[in-house]
């Protein structure tokens, strides 16, 4: 891990925090690209638009490296997929900018603790841990990220956008309420719903 210089120092007086983009891939399509990312820094008191992802970190042992700030950083494996996801999402809405590869997203900004506050620095995540009720308060949106999708949680999430019985009766096995049922609890069952955090962030 090469960690150092990733992070520039945070001014407390100025409630700054930093805040993520995401990079389009070196080579366009690639979905298995490294993962670039860059932070910039921002303040609570001048509020920026910015996206808050709220998510579990995983097995901390269990990491996959990212390029951040042009450095090669270890995320864990839950994180890595919520962010190749997100590129995925933000690279398809990107084409409309007909961007060029490697170039940062046109679109969200993110805060995401385990990347923007630096782990690594004990008084900074002293000072950053108390403004998460006021960092997800500010954000424009909040993602949640439950975990890698299956086919339960691909067919439930089809149910609830239909727009018709029809549609709905077309995706639903003969037992319709075992089904979804079934799809609720495995969703409910995921380790986010087990997190503290949930409180602050929602609250």
């Amino acid at each position: 891990m090469d960690d150092v210089g990733n992070y520039m120092p945070l001014d407390p007086s100025a409630l700054e925090i930093r805040l993520l983009s995401i990079h389009l891939p070196q080579a366009p399509d690639n979905d298995d690209d490294p993962i670039h990312l860059t932070l910039e820094k921002a303040s609570l008191l001048q509020p920026s638009r910015y996206v808050a992802l709220s998510y579990t970190w995983g097995d901390p042992s269990q990491t996959k490296e990212v390029i951040l700030n042009n450095r090669r950083h270890r995320v864990t494996d839950n994180l890595h997929s919520a962010l190749h996801q997100l590129r995925a999402i933000n690279g398809r809405s990107d084409a409309m900018f007909e961007s060029d590869a490697g170039a940062p997203l046109h679109g969200n900004k993110y805060w995401i603790d385990a990347v923007c506050i630096d782990q690594s620095n004990v008084s900074e995540k002293n000072y950053q841990v108390p403004l998460m009720t006021r960092i997800y308060r500010g954000a424009a949106e909040i993602y949640v990220w439950l975990g890698q999708s299956n086919w339960e949680i691909d067919v439930f999430g089809h149910y609830i956008l239909a727009e018709s019985a029809d549609e709905r009766a077309a995706l639903m096995p003969q037992d319709e309420l075992f089904f979804l049922l079934r799809c609720v609890a495995f969703i409910l069952f995921k380790p986010w719903w087990r997190r503290l955090w949930i409180i602050q962030e929602f609250i």
